[in-house]
């Protein structure tokens, strides 16, 4: 009991400072994210289309998988199922823990944002 309380205490204190340097960096993304965004042109958005569809990435992976093969022929089991864990558990934390504790928008999902900036066909969070 009292370790879940610690932590629920450190988990707040993490909270108030994340929150604090968002402030900070907040901005400085946006604007970052308007720069690019106004530069948009026919070729890099059909790219951004192709490149937001996972299928789109399965011969990089393919490719991949088969350096993991020469690389460690023997173990590659263990490999993979090392990587499939780190992936799983990354997300896991940036979509279950980061993602509710900051509590923001992407800058294509801002309300105030949204009559100034270009989406590409695949939209604002992918296809």
């Amino acid at each position: 009991m009292l370790a879940a309380i610690l932590i629920a205490l450190v988990l707040l204190c993490l909270s108030a400072k994340v929150r604090s340097v968002l402030a900070m960096v907040l901005p400085v993304e946006t604007e970052w994210f308007l720069w690019i965004n106004q530069h948009h042109n026919a070729f890099w958005d059909t790219i951004m289309y192709w490149a937001s569809d996972k299928r789109f990435w399965l011969p990089f992976y393919a490719f991949i998988i088969y350096c993991l093969f020469q690389n460690f022929c023997k173990k590659i089991w263990q490999v993979l199922i090392t990587i499939a864990l780190l992936v799983a558990s990354a997300d896991q934390i940036a979509s279950g823990l980061i993602k509710n504790t900051v509590k923001r928008l992407r800058p294509s999902h801002e309300p105030n944002l949204t009559t100034i900036i270009h989406l590409s066909k695949a939209g604002a969070g992918g296809m």
